[in-house]
């Protein structure tokens, strides 16, 4: 074998060895988990800036395609911080768009999705009922180990739905977010 046969082959070679030697990370697809889930709507009433909060466990699935596109549903059971007699039921859905969605270590993303809220209140011992739902626009940042996912999620969402049902109040801004914990496999 001459001088020139060898270095072609080598450099043919090598890339491939290279390529085989790298240790592909391990990528688990889907988690189920917990987490803490609050919302809150500000609002200006006759010129008084006020909010609305509300808060409660929720539960949390989340499905990666890949490293960088995942698919999250949300259900959430919240109790306004104030008033006990007032309720939310939550179901939040969202693409996430970002890094680190599947493998471990760091991952950030945003969101891009839909919500639909149920809010239940009495008032004079009279139960009431009401939906809400819209677009939302967030984002997130996390770690994963090899077995758990710990996330931090903000959204900020369309405001349309509380308008019709408060036409009084002005200048509406809803955020939600949530920390979970999610088992991963």
């Amino acid at each position: 074998m001459n001088v020139k046969t060898f270095l072609a082959t080598s450099m043919l070679i090598a890339p491939t060895l290279a390529f085989a030697q790298q240790e592909v990370e391990p990528q688990k697809h889907f988690s189920i988990g917990v987490a803490s889930y609050a919302t809150v709507i500000g609002y200006s009433d006759n010129g008084d800036d006020d909010s609305d909060a509300y808060s409660g466990p929720a539960l949390i699935a989340t499905g990666a395609i890949n490293d960088h596109v995942a698919f999250r549903i949300t259900y959430a059971a919240q109790e306004e911080t104030d008033d006990s007699d007032y309720s939310v039921d939550a179901l939040e859905g969202a693409v996430l768009l970002g890094t680190g969605l599947s493998t471990q270590g760091f991952r950030a993303y945003g969101a891009l999705g839909l919500f639909n809220e149920t809010h239940e209140y009495q008032v004079y011992r009279r139960s009431y009922e009401q939906d809400v739902n819209g677009y939302t626009l967030g984002g997130g940042l996390g770690y994963s180990w090899s077995y758990v996912t710990l996330d931090f999620w903000l959204s900020v969402r369309d405001t349309s739905d509380y308008e019709d049902s408060a036409p009084s109040l002005d200048d509406l801004v809803a955020v939600s977010g949530g920390l979970g914990v999610s088992a991963r496999f």
